[in-house]
């Protein structure tokens, strides 16, 4: 079930941050904090509505990274430190977000950063602000939908 990508169909990886990237890459891949792989989470699906599907396994975790955008068109993510060879590397501090974008799902994110409101006001109101506007939210609809759609406690 592992991923592999075709002999002879990549012939090179490029690792470049950002600031000197200078190709349109296949496959772009983030490290994040949980706050920051939110964001970019939650623009991976602002347009679309589709659901986040992380792959993984404890051996081969990198084919994960890099073949399962690759291959599928679709993002992935994971958090550092699961993966066997890259725990046994160091490669990374455990516990940050490794998400991997195919390229041709990279237009779509950046025009939904550009449009989607990154601290959203709910993230702010707290825990008792939170619950309160959602209660308030819910009485608001139940007075504008027929009595017979109501369901009450």
């Amino acid at each position: 079930y592992v991923p592999v990508i075709p002999r002879d169909t990549v012939r090179y990886i490029i690792h470049s941050s950002l600031d000197d990237l200078n190709f349109d890459p296949d496959v772009m891949i983030f490290t994040a904090s949980a706050a920051q792989a939110e964001i970019l989470l939650r623009a991976s699906s602002y347009s679309t509505g589709k659901m986040w599907n992380a792959k993984g396994s404890t051996c081969l975790a990198c084919y994960w990274f890099y073949a399962y955008p690759y291959l599928t068109g679709e993002l992935n993510y994971g958090v550092s430190g699961l993966g066997f060879s890259m725990k046994a590397r160091e490669v990374l501090p455990e516990g940050l977000v490794i998400i991997s974008v195919p390229g041709d799902m990279l237009s779509m994110l950046i025009e939904n950063l550009e449009e989607m409101e990154w601290e959203p006001e709910w993230y702010r109101l707290g825990r008792d602000g939170f619950v309160k506007a959602v209660k308030d939210m819910e009485a608001r609809f139940a007075q504008e939908l027929p009595a017979d759609l109501v369901w009450e406690e």
